[in-house]
This record gives structure tokens, C-alpha cells and sequence, in this order.
């Protein structure tokens, strides 16, 4: 067993309704089950049966101030791991091996964003955004393996590792804001990581596919849109 006791315009906005509306598999899973955020041991448990959160208190700490992200097991709502951008904790809530110093601010809105790698079993994308308020920052990204032992001795469960290299930027998302979110394609396979460029009302998403590994980023931007 694991430690855990199991465990981010009027048409752009339409165009992420239906991308979000379109991955029922994805919505109906039990990967929300797991909440850790804001500097204190604290955290939500949601019951895997009838939906009733409960309180925890195992969360390391310290922890960022703003936005963070949590991987859960979609099937049994195990938690994997969770980050506040700037270090990556496992299901033991110890840090990762090779997994801090990321390059996210952890007092920002959204700092960090995740998403299970495509056609990589087990991997899980982490975004971070080094923004602070109105100076924009850089989106980089950084890999977790969750088919290494990690923490974990043999015949444990694997906890997990952060593959370097790491805080790898994307090219093309300079200046971005402090909110950026990841959604599910429409394909059922593939993600958009959605970001806005600092001050304006210019969004990008980038295609999150199996080229995305290799270091391949396809970004669709739209400027002057609003609600």
C-alpha cells in the first residue's frame, strides 16, 4: 500500500466548454479526489464512494502560498503526488528525488499545472509559471516518472522521481500571466495547456501530444478576444 491511506472571450471560453465537455471519461474519474494547498499541514479528502470530504492533516510543509496541484490515481483515488511549483511531494509527502528547486513562483495564482504525459505510461507533465503580478514570467516544464522507486524501497509501491533535465522552457510562452490551466482535447488523449500573455487579451494553447515529449509545442493564439 502507499503511505497515503487512500491518496489551471466569448468564443475562446466557449471553444474550452466544449474541449472540457468533450472527455467524459476524464470528468467521471476519481482524480479530484486529493486537495493540498496553502502553507499549513492541512488538506481535503473526498471519499472515494459517496463524495464526503474529510479533513487531513499530512500535507509537508512548508508549502507555496498560492496555487498548487495534486495527481491522483483517476481509478482509486490514490494520491501519486502534488506541488506548489516549486517542489514536488509523494504519496509519503516527502519531497521527490531530483524534485525541488522548480521554476514556479509559489505566492502566484497559478503556479503550476499538471497532465498525465501522452503515450508515456505513468509519467505526468509539470507545468510551472514563474510569474509575479504584472511582470510576466516563463512556462517551463518538467517531467514526473512514476515508474521509479523514488523514496521507496523494494517491494514498495514506486513513489516516483522528477526526470531531469527539468524547468525545460517552452518556446513561445514569454510573458505570460499568473493563471494558466490545462484541459483534455477533445480527442481524449491529448491536453491544451492554456496561458495569456501578461496585460493583454492574448491567450495561447499549446498542444500537449506525443510529440510534446520530444520537445515539440504547437500553439494556436488569439488576440483581442474578451468576454
Amino acid at each position: 500500500m502507499r503511505c497515503d491511506t487512500m491518496i489551471t472571450i466569448r468564443n475562446f471560453f466557449l471553444f474550452l466548454l466544449v474541449l472540457c465537455a468533450s472527455s467524459p471519461v476524464l470528468a467521471q474519474g476519481l482524480d479530484k479526489h486529493n486537495w493540498y494547498f496553502g502553507n499549513s499541514p492541512t488538506g481535503i479528502r473526498f471519499n472515494r464512494v459517496n463524495n464526503t470530504p474529510s479533513i487531513v492533516s499530512n500535507q509537508a510543509n512548508p508549502f507555496g502560498t498560492g496555487g498548487s496541484a495534486v495527481a491522483t490515481d483517476p481509478s482509486n483515488a490514490n494520491l501519486l503526488f502534488y506541488t506548489d511549483g516549486s517542489a514536488v511531494y509523494d504519496a509519503c509527502h516527502l519531497q521527490m528525488l531530483n524534485g525541488g528547486g522548480l521554476s514556479g513562483n509559489t505566492s502566484a495564482n497559478q503556479p503550476v499545472a499538471l497532465s498525465p504525459v501522452p503515450g508515456q505510461p505513468n509519467k505526468y507533465y509539470v507545468f510551472t509559471n514563474s510569474a509575479n503580478f504584472t511582470a510576466g514570467g516563463a512556462i517551463s516544464v518538467s517531467v514526473v516518472d512514476m515508474n521509479l522507486f523514488g523514496n521507496s524501497v523494494f517491494p514498495a509501491p514506486a513513489l516516483g522521481d522528477v526526470e531531469n533535465p527539468k524547468n525545460t522552457v517552452i518556446a513561445g510562452l514569454a510573458s505570460r500571466s499568473e493563471g494558466m490551466i490545462v484541459i483534455p482535447h477533445a480527442n481524449g488523449t491529448d491536453f491544451w495547456l492554456v496561458t495569456q500573455q501578461v496585460s493583454s487579451q492574448t491567450y495561447s494553447a499549446t498542444l500537449i501530444d506525443a510529440g510534446t515529449y520530444t520537445g515539440t509545442y504547437n500553439t494556436v493564439t488569439s488576440s483581442g478576444v474578451g468576454l
